[in-house]
This record gives structure tokens, C-alpha cells and sequence, in this order.
């Protein structure tokens, strides 16, 4: 099933790849093979700063320490002080606890 959907995928004249599930251009055919498993549900555990998906927990903390190294959680929110390593996660969370 997996390889009909990349066949059912197309080439674009710029070399990109498009999913034939969600219309995504894609950069190379392994980046689809990749997106494509997404859409399938193979991923259980997604990077909570870049949103690249693992199957398991430990090729994600692995993902963790090697890409995204402990940051000083130097992102402090103004308006309950928790603190965050990377300014996108005090975003998130400043819009899911205080705008709602």
C-alpha cells in the first residue's frame, strides 16, 4: 500500500514531489516517504519544537539531545513567570493559557 502511495504522488517539473493525499510540496522523494507515514499514523511521538515525528520515545529523546540540546529556559512569560528554552514554546504557550 505504502509504495502504490508514492507512485500515486507525482514529480512536479521543479522537482519537487506532491502528496497525492493533502497536496503538499515536498523538497525530495524521501522527505514524501517520510510525510507520507504521517498521514498513515506511523508516528506515535512528535518533537514538541520542530514537530518531526518518531516512532518511539526513545528515537525522539534521542532527536532531543542531538538537535535541540538543553537550552537555558531563558523565554520567561510576563504573566506568570514559567519559563521556556525556545521563544516558539513560550508563543504556544502564551496563547493557549492566556488569550483563551
Amino acid at each position: 500500500v505504502f509504495l502504490l502511495q508514492i507512485k500515486q504522488s507525482s514529480r512536479q517539473q521543479d522537482g519537487t514531489w506532491r502528496c497525492h493525499i493533502c497536496s503538499k510540496l515536498l523538497s525530495t522523494k524521501n522527505i514524501l516517504n517520510k510525510h507520507i507515514r504521517l498521514h498513515q499514523g506511523a508516528y506515535s511521538f512528535f518533537c514538541h519544537i520542530c514537530h518531526k515525528g518518531f516512532m518511539d520515545r526513545t528515537r525522539l529523546k534521542g532527536h532531543l539531545a542531538i538537535k535541540h540540546q538543553a537550552a537555558e529556559k531563558s523565554f520567561v512569560c510576563t504573566i506568570c513567570e514559567k519559563r521556556y528554552a525556545y521563544k516558539s514554546q513560550l508563543r504556544d504557550h502564551f496563547k493557549i493559557k492566556h488569550l483563551t
